[in-house]
């Protein structure tokens, strides 16, 4: 009976002894939309037009750690470009991780971010015509890196966050269809956890 009791003392020291560390942690969870701009040619042809983007993201930030790490998901979609004769236009479905560094400024309530990572990106094209052993047969799943950063604006009185992101994703690969898209985007985060944002 004894033992039992050690044990469920110590537990329950676990426990009292991690509330501390729940509360010092912020978790951001948020949407966001906007611009997407391919960089994409074959023979010096642009094979499609801007398109948009939608997503959603998730930050995991320890309040007294400039580091954080944040999961995006998102969504591209183009149009082909006029002179592009080999398909209809392209869609990407992707997912990443990414290390993001926040700078806070002492003096303002907009906080400037960076942030680096890899994911998954799957590339389907639409309506496809010609270009044997290509994406115009079906959809394949690439790597990619993220590049970029973007600025936020936290108050102490508000648990809504807007931001804005600029972001280079390189997906890997031969086919003129990868390679870089870079997208503009903007956004609302929740503020969950933690104290409240600056």
């Amino acid at each position: 009976m004894g033992h039992r009791v050690r044990v469920l003392g110590l537990m329950l020291g676990m426990l009292v002894g991690a509330v501390p560390l729940v509360a010092q942690t912020r978790i951001d969870i948020g949407g966001f939309g906007g611009a997407s701009l391919p960089t994409a040619t074959e023979d010096d042809i642009e094979l499609y037009k801007v398109g948009y983007t939608l997503g959603g993201t998730l930050r995991y930030h320890p309040e007294e750690w400039p580091l954080g790490l944040q999961f995006d998901g998102q969504y591209m979609t183009h149009a082909r470009d006029v002179d592009n004769t080999v398909d209809g236009g392209l869609d990407i479905i992707g997912g990443s991780i990414s290390a993001v560094f926040s700078f806070y400024p002492e003096t303002s309530s907009f906080v400037p971010y960076m942030l680096i990572g890899g994911g998954a990106f799957n590339l389907k094209a639409q309506n496809p015509r010609s270009l044997p052993d290509s994406l115009v047969y079906g959809s394949q799943t690439k790597a990619g890196v993220v590049f970029g950063g973007g600025f936020e604006y936290r108050t102490f009185t508000a648990r809504l966050v807007p931001y804005i992101d600029l972001r280079l994703v390189g997906i890997l690969g031969s086919d003129p269809r990868e390679g870089a898209f870079i997208t503009f985007t903007g956004g609302l985060k929740y503020v969950l956890g933690g104290d409240k944002p600056r």
